[in-house]
């Protein structure tokens, strides 16, 4: 669902080239993932995840996305769970062959997708919960004045994923510490503008700490897979 980031709500795009690129490449990931464990159902189940959710993303309100994205990526695991255990699945083909065990292989795709997760996934997260909250970006001047800082909206969106996939490499790696120094060094580049604007601390608190509380929870989630199965 995260091979490449949908287009937000605030975002101009061509929605008709937007929608075969979205059909085309959940139809292709069905087809490996079909041709791999020889099932039909698990294949319908990736594809479905994958078409609805950009859909109905593109289409709600941006302050129910974080409801949106943690939900659909809860019910996407838990019936691809309960798709493989059920029909017993297993790896039956691969495009070539690797020095692991199954299990290990599993283990790897699942971290993969949990840093998918937490770096795409993290964006809509993130940017639902400053929209609920109205801890956007405004201008602060010209005639756009009040109107949301787009530049400045998707510059924190591009700092907000480097964020997450650091904090995500160093709660894998079990240094929680180092969690402390990365928030505190960009809140000291920042901290200028915090004496300026108090919308502008408040976007920075909420967008920070939702990054921290995201990696938090798919790292340690992600650690605990590979100290239990690797």
């Amino acid at each position: 669902m995260y091979f490449t980031r949908d287009p937000l709500d605030d975002e101009t795009i061509d929605r008709r080239r937007w929608l075969m690129w979205v059909t085309t490449r959940a139809t292709i990931a069905a087809i490996v993932v079909g041709w791999i464990t020889n099932s039909v159902v698990l294949p319908l189940v990736l594809l479905a995840s994958a078409v609805v959710l950009p859909l109905v993303r593109a289409r709600i309100p941006g302050r129910y996305c974080a409801e949106l994205e943690i939900g659909a990526n809860v019910v996407f695991a838990s019936a691809a769970f309960l798709v493989v255990q059920g029909e017993h699945l297993d790896v039956e083909r691969t495009f070539f062959t690797l020095p692991f065990s199954n299990q290990r292989i599993a283990v790897a795709c699942i971290v993969v997708a949990l840093m998918f997760l937490t770096v795409n996934g993290g964006t809509y997260v993130v940017r639902g919960l400053l929209k609920k909250s109205g801890a956007v970006p405004k201008v602060t001047s010209g005639e756009n004045q009040g109107a949301i800082d787009m530049r400045e909206f998707n510059r924190g969106r591009l700092i907000g994923a480097l964020e997450r996939t650091l904090l995500f490499a160093v709660v894998i790696a079990g240094s929680f510490e180092a969690l402390g120094f990365i928030v505190a060094a960009k809140g000291l580049i920042r901290s200028r503008e915090f004496e300026l604007s108090r919308d502008m601390t408040e976007y920075f608190l909420i967008g920070s700490l939702a990054s921290v509380l995201i990696a938090l929870t798919t790292g340690g989630l992600a650690r605990l897979l590979l100290h239990a199965y690797w």
